[in-house]
């Protein structure tokens, strides 16, 4: 019988995304042996036949948590399952980057950036404190996600990102809010860490163009968790307390104006 039940959720896009939730939300591993299964066939499997209200909805279940999202996305990476979700995922599998901060391939750092943001919200900090209280957790991992999967082209990073976060909203059915705070999030990723490091958020002149650009204060909350992440994602030791610091006083000055 298990072998009939594993040709059945092989085939069917909507059951693998099950399975995957299933061992999420239950804390359990899928055997090594079905994630090579599920690699295997995913060969022969379009990304159009993942592109159903179903598996959108429980993909987004999967990135909400609570607890095992980035462990799941990892699981799913390996099994070549994430890339049917999000394409552009097959072509940065082993993405060096060439500078002297990472440390980490694209795919690795952008999976670790969502443990790290799981991470912070445990930490009994101001930027702990937020990621716990936040809303729409799903929105916030889908967007750690995608920030850097536009690496590795001529353009810069942040525009292929944006083309990349517009084209996931709309596979994934998101509503216009959702597809703003998303694209938004991606395409203006370093925003928050460029103002808190090299600006003086004390300055009227900084601060209200960062207040307008950001919008609204659960954009700020999630830009905030983001930029964190991403900084922690980079190596270790690379968000330092004073990093930290200055980021929950960016965010501590614009959330009253914001």
């Amino acid at each position: 019988v298990p072998s009939e039940l594993r040709a059945r959720v092989l085939d069917s896009p909507d059951l693998l995304l099950q399975l995957f939730e299933m061992a999420r939300s239950r804390r359990l591993k899928i055997d090594s042996d079905l994630l090579d299964e599920v690699h295997s066939h995913m060969d022969s499997v379009s990304s159009e036949a993942f592109r159903t209200p179903e598996v959108s909805r429980v993909f987004l279940k999967i990135l909400a948590g609570p607890g095992a999202v980035a462990s799941t996305l990892e699981a799913m990476h390996r099994a070549h399952l994430l890339e049917k979700i999000i394409p552009v995922f097959a072509t940065l599998r082993g993405l060096m980057q060439f500078n002297q901060y990472h440390k980490y391939t694209v795919d690795e750092h952008t999976i670790l950036a969502v443990a790290k943001a799981e991470a912070i919200a445990q930490e009994p900090t101001v930027i702990g404190q937020v990621c716990q209280e936040m809303k729409r957790k799903d929105l916030l991992h889908l967007a750690i996600l995608l920030h850097d999967l536009g690496k590795g082209r001529k353009e810069d990073h942040c525009e292929v990102g944006k083309v990349i976060a517009e084209e996931t909203a709309a596979r994934l059915g998101c509503d216009e809010l959702e597809t703003r705070t998303l694209v938004f999030l991606v395409h203006r990723h370093l925003l928050m860490a460029h103002t808190a490091f090299r600006r003086d958020p004390y300055d009227e002149k900084v601060l209200v163009p960062f207040a307008k650009a950001v919008g609204t204060p659960d954009v700020l909350r999630k830009l905030l968790v983001l930029t964190a992440a991403d900084i922690a994602a980079v190596g270790p030791g690379v968000l330092t307390k004073w990093k930290e610091s200055l980021l929950a006083e960016l965010f501590l000055r614009t959330l009253p104006v914001v």
